[in-house]
């Protein structure tokens, strides 16, 4: 028998230890890479204030002003989703931010078409009311706009004239109510003033109210404000119980009214609530729920004042105001806004520089927040709240200076720049 050859053997080894090495461990064959990942991102055009943020799912980024890009950290995986969202809007100046192609689905590439535009908020109307300095002619209301990107407030329009104005209010119907504040004769004045309240239609193009077009309703005491529902229908006129030197009654009043459906007349829905000596503004909180007026105290036959206390009223049924609180740790408190999608409130006295901020709570007792006081104008007699809520404006009567304010994520007011001069007297 024939032996097979030596390198036969040894080809057959080899082929071997060839299979036997390929078919063996594989622990140390690297890993597959990792799917690739990408990020979503765009571009800013008109950034101007501080404070915005961008929210994609759980991550946030916060842009400064100027900014031209952005680019969300957290890389996603192909056939994630992203919906990206203005978290919050820039305020100092404040403005609008909104996002165009803001959701999707990433497929195998980085997303950066994504276009945050920002713009200047835009402005609204200010009724500056002005008084006669003998008190009984005519006074006015100019109609204004505020311009943050000027930083100012601008006429816009004519003036218009009436007797004795005390205090004007407007709603979303392109309605203005405004209170004719009795007032009896003084030794050598120009005669006495009509205790009315009016109603005027307002021009939906250059702001301005036909003041000239509006009929009187007689009132009783002396009204200081009336108070427009957000529903549009219902509205309310405070009552003073004395007016200068007249006593009218031993309590002020808050008497319910309501629109008819032109919107041009009222009748009286309900019956008159006693509401302090002194009612002097009101204003309704965001929930449309509470009524907050401030009470200015007890006249005195020669116009001076008790410490006076801030009233929150019931008005689930608009037609039914119930007192519900009384907050009593400010003197002489006169000028109320609130801020119109958080519980802030803020009241400012008639006889000092400073302005108090409040948090209304679900039980409707208020409180103070923050640091409690803010600087004002001297002896103001108005306030009022931007539309977003971002911006508070303060009319100081004795300086006829007007202070703008931003609103911080707290809820205090931060002065935008100093005072701005009018150039009028007698500012409510």
């Amino acid at each position: 028998m024939m032996k097979p050859p030596v390198c036969t053997i040894l080809m057959s080894f080899i082929a071997a230890l060839s299979l036997s090495a390929c078919g063996g461990d594989d622990a140390d064959t690297a890993p597959p890479p990792p799917p690739p990942s990408y990020t979503v991102g765009g571009s800013i055009t008109g950034l101007a204030g501080s404070g915005l943020t961008l929210r994609n799912g759980s991550e946030t980024i916060t842009l400064t002003a100027g900014a031209a890009r952005f680019t969300f950290a957290n890389a996603l995986l192909a056939g994630s989703s992203y919906s990206v969202s203005v978290g919050a809007q820039p305020s100092v100046p404040a403005q609008t931010c909104t996002v165009s192609n803001a959701s999707g689905t990433i497929a195998n590439a980085s997303i950066n078409n994504l276009v945050v535009e920002c713009k200047a908020d835009p402005l609204f109307n200010l009724y500056v009311l002005r008084g006669s300095t003998d008190r009984f002619s005519f006074a006015s209301i100019t109609t204004a706009v505020f311009d943050p990107d000027r930083d100012g407030i601008f006429p816009v329009g004519t003036t218009e004239r009436d007797t004795c104005l005390s205090s004007i209010t407007t709603n979303r119907q392109n309605r203005l109510v405004f209170t004719n504040r009795s007032i009896s004769p003084l030794p050598n004045s120009l005669g006495s003033c009509p205790s009315t309240f009016k109603i005027a239609s307002i021009d939906p193009i250059t702001g301005r109210p036909d003041i000239a077009g509006s009929s009187p309703y007689a009132e009783e005491n002396a009204p200081t404000q009336a108070i427009i529902h957000p529903n549009g229908i219902d509205f309310y006129i405070l009552r003073a119980s004395a007016s200068e030197f007249v006593v009218y009654k031993p309590t002020g009043e808050l008497a319910p009214y309501r629109f008819d459906a032109s919107g041009d007349r009222a009748t009286p829905s309900g019956s008159a609530v006693a509401l302090g000596m002194a009612p002097r503004s009101g204003a309704i909180a965001n929930n449309a729920n509470r009524l907050i007026v401030t009470n200015q105290g007890a006249l005195s036959a020669s116009g001076g004042s008790a410490r006076g206390d801030v009233r929150v009223v019931d008005i689930t049924n608009p037609e039914q105001p119930t007192p519900l609180s009384t907050y009593n740790a400010i003197t002489a408190p006169y000028a109320v806004a609130v801020h119109p999608s958080a519980p802030y409130v803020y009241v400012l006295s008639a006889t000092g520089t400073e302005g108090h901020a409040l948090a209304l709570n679900d039980a409707g007792v208020l409180a103070p927040i923050g640091g409690g006081t803010f600087q004002t104008p001297g002896g103001v007699r108005s306030m009022v709240m931007g539309p977003e809520g971002r911006t508070l404006y303060a009319v100081g009567y004795d300086s006829n200076l007007v202070q703008a304010y931003s609103i911080s994520s707290n809820g205090m007011p931060v002065p935008i720049g100093g005072p701005l001069p009018t150039n009028h007297t007698n500012l409510h």
